[in-house]
Parts: structure tokens; C-alpha cells; sequence
């Protein structure tokens, strides 16, 4: 890690705070794993797959405030039923 990409001192660096600095990551290792797929580097594509699925807090946080900040959270789905409450089965 460059100098620059350091979070200043009791700062995280990604954080729920730090939207943009996940989505930059995020978008980094995306492109990265493009770039494996193009070149067929399977052990570069089994490396950011992982890094992406399991490993990353940068893509927690980043989809935690996608579905929190959608606008469209309290209406019906394609199926018509909306889910306000715990869910009973």
C-alpha cells in the first residue's frame, strides 16, 4: 500500500463513514478480476473472487448502505408482498 492510500491516525479505512473509499476498492478489485478473466488467470480469478465473497469489509459495508439507502425498500417486490415485519413462517 502506497503512502498516500493511508487512513489518517483512529481512522478506519473503510468504514460506514468512508462510502466513497469502499466503493473505489471495490471498483479496483472489480477491474482486477476483469483483467484475470480477460488473460484466463485462474489462480488471479480464484484469488479476487475470494477477496471479493468472503474476505472483504469494504463490500459488507458497501452493500449494507446500497439496500439501506434505496428508496424503494418499503414497496412490494415482483411478487407483490411487501415484508415491514419479522419475517413467520
Amino acid at each position: 500500500m502506497s503512502k498516500g492510500m493511508n487512513p489518517p491516525n483512529g481512522v478506519e479505512k473503510f468504514s460506514a463513514e468512508n462510502i466513497e473509499e469502499c466503493e473505489n476498492y471495490v471498483c479496483l478489485m472489480q477491474r482486477k478480476l476483469d483483467k484475470a478473466v480477460a488473460n484466463d488467470d485462474k489462480r488471479k480469478i480464484r484469488w479476487y473472487t475470494d477477496l471479493l465473497i468472503n474476505k472483504s469489509e469494504a463490500v459488507r459495508i458497501l452493500a449494507v448502505h446500497n439496500v439501506a439507502s434505496n428508496k424503494g425498500k418499503y414497496t412490494a417486490g415482483v411478487d407483490g408482498v411487501r415484508l415491514l415485519g419479522p419475517y413467520i413462517a
